[in-house]
């Protein structure tokens, strides 16, 4: 199985189909992916992983009961989800989802999109820079103690915004926010946005 670009074997075993108490117009099946118990480093060290159980369901298909795609697809999404559970961290965390406090309707929908899709474009940025596993060397070099990362973070991806944006006229690295008329403001704003559309290549 691909992951970013990085392969991860899996051990795995599909049983079933099964039914299950209480719907049995539904067969399952389960899918068994074998844990990890082996020692790393020069301390032996052992790295444990419980097995992971996951349910899906069959399908009827002229024939036996079936799997909806290939337990390989099926796995690959299922992994995904770790991805899903920072993205959601990074967006409460950095961006404040859910922290804005709003009383009308359209508000309420509003104060989550927007931060939602800064989040999505920076994120974006950040892919059309490095790709799904490289890592900006410039921005953190290899040291003594820290070996360089497989893939890139956030912390990293905003070491590369400050970057850019401060070599920029217009940006002030002790800015606090946006002063003045709402003309200036607005100005403001879409010098920022310039910014941002120059910082995802082309």
């Amino acid at each position: 199985m691909c992951v970013r670009g990085r392969p991860i074997p899996l051990c795995y075993r599909v049983e079933g189909p099964y039914l299950r108490q209480g719907a049995p117009g539904q067969p399952l099946f389960l899918l068994v992916v074998k844990g990890i118990d082996q020692a790393r480093g020069r301390h032996r060290h052992r790295r444990r992983r419980k097995p992971a159980f996951f349910l899906v369901n069959a399908l009827w298909r002229d024939g036996p009961w079936v799997l909806p795609y290939p337990a390989e697809e099926v796995l690959a999404w299922a992994w995904q989800r770790w991805e899903v559970e920072v993205a959601h961290r990074e967006m409460k965390t950095d961006f404040g989802v859910g922290e804005v406090q709003c009383w009308h309707p359209l508000a309420t929908v509003r104060a989550v999109q927007q931060p939602v899709w800064a989040y999505a474009v920076c994120v974006l940025a950040g892919y059309r820079a490095w790709g799904y596993a490289g890592h900006p060397a410039a921005l953190r070099p290899r040291g003594l103690w820290w070996r360089g990362a497989a893939r890139w973070s956030l912390a990293t991806l905003w070491r590369g915004y400050r970057q850019a944006f401060s070599q920029q006229a217009h940006f002030h690295p002790a800015g606090a926010g946006t002063r003045g008329t709402w003309a200036e403001k607005d100005a403001w704003l879409h010098r920022l946005d310039a910014l941002c559309a120059a910082a995802v290549p082309m």
